[in-house]
Parts: C-alpha cells; sequence; structure tokens
C-alpha cells in the first residue's frame, strides 16, 4: 500500500470516526465470501439485503437460483464533488453469462451510504416480466418483522396522495412502488429514528419494485427498458436521521442546487383553474373565451377598487386552442383586446402564470406536422424533444408577461407513453429541456400532478419551484390535508402548493365550507396563494391576512410539514401520536441576542377527535435547532392574549381542533435585555403568520432592543409587543424604499399620565387659592 493510499485511508476512517461519535451511525456490512449485505444503526440489524437479480438477454440471473455467478469483493476508495465527500466502496462483482456488473455499497464520512450499479459492457435483452417491475434488483431488502417493529412511509401516485401510504414494514405493507410509485421510503421506529432510502440519480428511469411473493422491496430500472448502454450506472441511496421529516430535508440538502426565484410563491394571485368562479375546463368558442377573459379584466379592476394586491392571474386549460383537449396551438384564439395576452399584460401591468398540458399529436409545432422541431408522437400524445422548442417557447412567455409556467398531464403524459417508459433518457431529456429554457428566461416552474419519480428530478432541475400535492380544488373535501405529502416536496426544496379556494362560503360553483382554513394552509404551504372566487365575492378582510399592502406573501422559514408523532401513530396506531392533522413550520428571525436565531414557532391542528399533549421537541424543535429549546410562551391566534410557558416540562393541550375551528398556534422566545427587562415580540396579530421572515428582517439588542422591517412603501404595520407582562401595540411605517425601524421602549401609561396632570391642577389650584386668601 502506498503512502498516498494509507493518507487517504485515515482521513477517510478519520471521518466516518468523527460521524461516529457525533451521531446514531448507519453502516453497511458486506460478507466477502458471497457479497451478502445489510444495514446496521449502531450494533442493531435494521435492514437484511436480498439477493440481487438482473435480466440479461431475456434471461433472469439471480443468485438466489444460482446462476448469477459471484465473483469476488475488492475495496475501493473514492471522492464526490458534493456534500457527499469521500467514501470507502465494497465492490462486488457479479458475472450474468458474458455481462459483468458491478454493485457497489459506499459508505460516505459525511454519514449516508450508496449502491451504485454498473453496467460494465453493457447490455441487451433486459426487458423485464413487465414493465410494472424492474429489469434488476439492488439494492432489495426483506421485509423481516422479526428484527425490530418498524413503519414505513412513502409516496404514489399524482399528487403523491399518502393516504394508503403508511404502514407496518412486513408482510402485510402495500408498498406503493413502480411507475405510479417509487418515491422515497422512510423506515422508522416507534422513537422516530429511520433509514431514508431514494433513488439518488436518473430518477425518471429508476423503479422500485415490491416482491409481494417473496416478501422483498427492491430498486432497480424500470421494467420496459431493453437496452443499457456500456458503463451505465444507477444509484440508490440510504441515509439515517433521528427524525423522519428531518431525514428527508437531508436527502434535498445533499441534491438540490438553489431553486431560482418564484413571483407567484411570493405575491397573491387569481387563479382560474378547477374549483375556481371562471373554469369552464372545455374547448371554448371566441364569444366564450372573450367573455371569460373580460371576467378576469373585472376581477382585477374590483381588485383595485377593493384594495386586493393580485399581482398576477393564471390562465388555467380554457386559455389556448385544443383538439380533444390537448395542445393544438400554445396561444389565444385571437390576438384581439382584450384576449391578446401580451396587450392585457401591458394594459394593466399584470403578470400571469400559464398553464400548458398534454400535447396533441397534430400539434402545429412537430415536425410531422409540418412545424419546426422534434415531437415524439405514439399513442394520441406528443412530447417535445427539442432543446430549441422550449427556448423559443419561453422567450415567447417572457414577451407575453409570463412568470410561471404550469406543467400538467405530467402523470398521463409518463405512463400513456412506450418510450418514456423504455428509453432510459426521454422522460429526463424532456424534463431538463423545460427547465434549462425556463432558468434562461427567469420563468418558474409549477408541477401540478407528477409522480415522486417528477419530484425526485426537480432537485437537479432548479426552475422547479413547486408541486401541487393536492386534488383539484372541490373534487375532495379533503384537498386541504398537505402536511405529510410536505414533507417530501419540502425535502427536496419546492414549495407544498395546495391549489386555488375560495374565501367566502356562498358562491357559484363548488360553495367553500372553511375559507378560512383553506387561506391559512396555502399561507403554510410555502406555495402559490391562489383565490378562486366570483365578481364581488371576496372576504378582503381574511384575504389580507396572507399579504403586505403589495400582495406579498408573508412566509414562514420552511413549508408547514407534518410532526412524525402523527405519521408514527398511523402505522402503529399504539396511541402515541395524535388521530388527527398536527404540522408545524417556524420562522427565523436574524438577531445578535443569542448564539442561535430566533425561531418564532407555528402549530397548526386539525380534523382532531381526541386531545392531544404536544412539547416542542414534538414539534417546533423537532428538526433539534436547540439542544435546550429557549424559554418560550405559546399562544393560540384566537386568543393572543392569554400567554401560556411553552417548554418540555410546561406543553400545550391541543383540543377541539376542528375543521371549522381549527387550532393555530405561535411560540414566542423570551428576550431579556440589557435592562433586564422581559420582552415579547408576538408580532403582527392581523395576519396568519405573525412573525414573518419577510416582515421583521433582524432582532438587535444594544442599549435597547430593536428591530428591522420591510412592507409595501408608506405602509403602517403594527407590532403586539410586552414588556414585562405590559401590552402595546407599535406602529411603524416604511418609508419610500418600505423600510421601518422600531426601537422598543415601554410605552407611558396614559392612565397615570391623567392622573398626574390632574393632581399638578389641583396642586397648582390650592397653591393660587391660598395665596389669594393670605394677600387679599
Amino acid at each position: 500500500m502506498t503512502d498516498k493510499t494509507v493518507l487517504i485511508v485515515a482521513i477517510l476512517l478519520g471521518l466516518v470516526s468523527c460521524s461516529e461519535s457525533a451521531y446514531i451511525h448507519l453502516s453497511a456490512q458486506v460478507d466477502d465470501k458471497d457479497g451478502r449485505y445489510r444495514l446496521n444503526v449502531d450494533n442493531a440489524t435494521w435492514l437484511v439485503g436480498a439477493p440481487p437479480f438482473f435480466y440479461i438477454e431475456g434471461t433472469r440471473y439471480s443468485q438466489e437460483t444460482g446462476n448469477l455467478r459471484f465473483i469476488n469483493v475488492t475495496e475501493t476508495y473514492g471522492y464526490e464533488p458534493s456534500l457527499l465527500g469521500y467514501y470507502i466502496a465494497k465492490d462486488i462483482h457479479y458475472q450474468a453469462n458474458d455481462t459483468e456488473i458491478i454493485a457497489s455499497i459506499r459508505t460516505y464520512g459525511s454519514g449516508p451510504i450508496k449502491f451504485v450499479v454498473r453496467y460494465v459492457n453493457g447490455a441487451t435483452g433486459t426487458q423485464g416480466y413487465n414493465e410494472w417491475e424492474t429489469i434488476c434488483g439492488f439494492p432489495g431488502f426483506k421485509m423481516d418483522s422479526d428484527l425490530l417493529p418498524l413503519g414505513y412511509l412513502t409516496f404514489s401516485n399524482k399528487f403523491i396522495g399518502s393516504r394508503n401510504n403508511i404502514g407496518r414494514w412486513n408482510k402485510t405493507a402495500q408498498i406503493q412502488d413502480s411507475l405510479e410509485g417509487s418515491g422515497p421510503i422512510s423506515i422508522f421506529d416507534h422513537t422516530g429514528g429511520n433509514i431514508l432510502i431514494s433513488p439518488a440519480d436518473n430518477f425518471m428511469a429508476l423503479s422500485s419494485w415490491h416482491d409481494k411473493t417473496n416478501n422483498i422491496l427492491y430498486w432497480g430500472i424500470m421494467g420496459g427498458v431493453n437496452e443499457i448502454p456500456a458503463n451505465f450506472s444507477y444509484q440508490t441511496i440510504a441515509l439515517f436521521a433521528e427524525g423522519i421529516g428531518w431525514s428527508f430535508d437531508i436527502l434535498g440538502y445533499l441534491f438540490h442546487p438553489q431553486s431560482q426565484y418564484d413571483w407567484t410563491s411570493s405575491y397573491l394571485g387569481y387563479w382560474t383553474s378547477p374549483g375556481s368562479a371562471y373554469y369552464t375546463g372545455q374547448t371554448e368558442s371566441i364569444t366564450t373565451y372573450n367573455q371569460t377573459i373580460q371576467n378576469i379584466v373585472n376581477i382585477y379592476e374590483q381588485s383595485v377598487t377593493d384594495n386586493i394586491p393580485y399581482t398576477y392571474i393564471e390562465l388555467d386549460d380554457w386559455w389556448y386552442v385544443k383538439k380533444d383537449n390537448k395542445i393544438l396551438k400554445w396561444t389565444t384564439p385571437s390576438t384581439d383586446f382584450p384576449v391578446g395576452l401580451e396587450k392585457l399584460h401591458k394594459a394593466t401591468g399584470l403578470k400571469f402564470a400559464v398553464y400548458a398540458g398534454i400535447w396533441s399529436p397534430d400539434n402545429i409545432y412537430a415536425k410531422q406536422n409540418g412545424g419546426q422541431y422534434d415531437f415524439v408522437i405514439e399513442n394520441e400524445i406528443a412530447l417535445p424533444n427539442d432543446q430549441l422548442f422550449w427556448v423559443d417557447l419561453f422567450l415567447t412567455a417572457k414577451n407575453l408577461g409570463i412568470v410561471a409556467f404550469v406543467q400538467g398531464g405530467m402523470s398521463e403524459t409518463f405512463l400513456s407513453m412506450n418510450s418514456t417508459k423504455t428509453n432510459l433518457f426521454l422522460a429526463s431529456n424532456w424534463l431538463n429541456q423545460m427547465s434549462t429554457a425556463a432558468l434562461k428566461y427567469s420563468i418558474s416552474i409549477i408541477y401540478t400532478d407528477p409522480y415522486p419519480r417528477h419530484i425526485l428530478h426537480a432537485m437537479v432541475n432548479p426552475a422547479i419551484t413547486q408541486v401541487r400535492v393536492s386534488d383539484d380544488y372541490g373534487s375532495q373535501g379533503d384537498q386541504w390535508r398537505i402536511g405529510i405529502n410536505s414533507l417530501f416536496t419540502c425535502g427536496v426544496q419546492v414549495g407544498a402548493a395546495k391549489g386555488v379556494f375560495k374565501t367566502k362560503t356562498d358562491q357559484t360553483g363548488y360553495s367553500e365550507p372553511n375559507p378560512r382554513l383553506q387561506e391559512v394552509v396555502a399561507v403554510l404551504s410555502g406555495g402559490f396563494v391562489g383565490v378562486g372566487d366570483g365578481l364581488g365575492s371576496t372576504d378582503t378582510e381574511l384575504l389580507k391576512r396572507c399579504c403586505d399592502a403589495d400582495g406579498r406573501l408573508l412566509k414562514a422559514w420552511r413549508p408547514v410539514k407534518a410532526i412524525d408523532s402523527q405519521i408514527i401513530q398511523k402505522a402503529f396506531q399504539d396511541g402515541s401520536g395524535p388521530d388527527g392533522e398536527v404540522w408545524y413550520s417556524y420562522s427565523v428571525i436574524s438577531t445578535n441576542i443569542t448564539e442561535h436565531n430566533l425561531n418564532y414557532g407555528i402549530v397548526f391542528a386539525a380534523e382532531q377527535m381526541e386531545e392531544y399533549i404536544l412539547s416542542p421537541a414534538m414539534s417546533v424543535n423537532l428538526e433539534n435547532t436547540f439542544d435546550k429549546f429557549p424559554k418560550s410562551k405559546i399562544f393560540s391566534y384566537r386568543s393572543p392574549e392569554h400567554l401560556m410557558d411553552f417548554s418540555e416540562e410546561n406543553p400545550v393541550t391541543l383540543s377541539g381542533c376542528s375543521l371549522k375551528d381549527f387550532c393555530l398556534y405561535y411560540t414566542v422566545p423570551v428576550i431579556t435585555d440589557n435592562r433586564g427587562r422581559e420582552i415579547l415580540i408576538l408580532g403582527e396579530l392581523d395576519k396568519w403568520i405573525p412573525m414573518a421572515i419577510n416582515r421583521v428582517t433582524t432582532v438587535f439588542m444594544g442599549d435597547d432592543v430593536s428591530l428591522s422591517v420591510v412592507g409595501a412603501p408608506r405602509e403602517t404595520i403594527h407590532l403586539t409587543i410586552l414588556i414585562n407582562g405590559k401590552r402595546d401595540v407599535y406602529s411603524i411605517t416604511t418609508d419610500d424604499k418600505g423600510h421601518g425601524h422600531l426601537s422598543i421602549e415601554p410605552k407611558p401609561d396614559v392612565s397615570s399620565a391623567i392622573k398626574q396632570q390632574l393632581h399638578c391642577s389641583v396642586f397648582v389650584f390650592l397653591l393660587i387659592t391660598m395665596y389669594q386668601l393670605c394677600f387679599q
């Protein structure tokens, strides 16, 4: 062994040692004699590896049946230029007839483990038993209930609905796998400690497959692929975290680049998607189309009168020319005002979010129809396969005032075409080309009905800023329930958009029974807040709770997501968690007061039948932001005058949290200033997020405690602050650039001042009277 190799090994062992001393350690144990493997958490075996298999030339080669030849296990060392860094790899060499395959298990000094499969000289005839299974299986894990009592959470189908995706990790499990599933899976114990396993590259081509006969969950390439190029590899990652939600966050931190700016998740908008007052959902005549646009113009004009700060309008699938409900021409049916988008944009200053669904096989852009761009056309669906198409499309969109591209029909496009399921790269190219062009023109992309593989692929495409995680508004009464789905989208660092909603109950079309619930969920989602009211039907005061005077949405640090104990309860049904929805989020405010930033927690609860006792460690400190949660108070949005201590010793009891009367609590850190005063900054109590990160930007302690705020130019902001238990409302008017500053000083007691003035007046009157009596 050379000196250089010794040095590398020493560094790697040092990193792993540091990891072991700081965290519970995930390790892979590989048997050099036969390549069998298992995953251990500290010294306990959690998952036992299953025999790998590979389809080659129409034959299934498996170590279990004996026709997959095990060669040996070698050890290599390497480095990835990412947050993962250095690794030690156990390379398991297999031979399937003449095909050489290397299955590697890499252990990183930073903690995670990767499973990497490389087809050294490629392979043909790889198609599996059917397209719903996989053409290979590595890694794979036995779903063994004899080791530890474990639960699981995974995601599937469009809108990644999670209703049936939580259960026990054993033979009863109903894993959502294959083409419609294959999202990350969290395998957890009663404490929330969990191993998260996910595809780590080739997201559109990889699938998981639940072998129900042998009770094994495998990861591999989707079952329709029939040829693998030489040196093609795919990767699956496993990581451990002491929190279910935290493990999804780690996954995103490892892979996702910084998303680009997104107008629609930053400002209030009006939406015409399903459930909106002006959604028709059909191909329209010019007359009907013009009437719809005129309705939108009327909405905008009324919003100006009512001081509702809409800054953009979403135009759904009714706006473009269609054939058989697919895109024939992605333009308006007419260019005459008011229907021409460019003229509407210039006349009103409004921006647009514009929907695009499935492309018609007869669309005017495809070369097959006389156009100039490459499309793949099959099964009555067309798929763009040309970077120039997207560049030209988004350049046109930019000139029309379009700031967001709402991509629909994703699940149907992927599942209904053959090429997307048999070609390793086509579906990825489609999404990459779209994202690259959108990024070029600063247009954000919103996915509306993706499968988990689309969402995972968003980790390598920074133009994707939001994913809609609920069904169409009005189609199901529970489409507000996004807390569990948000674990996935928040982890990959995109907003969990809820969808359009109405602010009043009695309206034409779908009548919303719980408008306050809908709005607060939309605000907490981190995605767009899209209103779909009819003309004159908006609750203006309710809507103003979500934004500043310019329509800028007031936001928390992270999108809201379900607490771990809600998921653990659903899996084990042991009474350890709430029987309804309990979610958390928080705002992080910059400060010099402590070594940490100031955390203002948010707890949302609804649809509960029984009381539930909630502590910081179970909610706002679930991600272990603090070793010891700082001294804090908690209050309900319904009774902000009633503050309670909030700590591990003083938890809060959630009760009566229904749909109509949902619970919403805010936690407030206790600040002690240099004068020994106890200060509580409750924030804007007329907003859903009283201490929004883009409202109160800093809290600073010098001689006094002061804070900085931002808002619309010349906007007056009202902050409720308690000093030594005395409550006052401080008003700050921003300057012409929207900036404001406040030094927290106790306001004079007006009643005491009046009494003092009265006493002085009486005293002066008596002096004058005595003078007159003495000298007259």
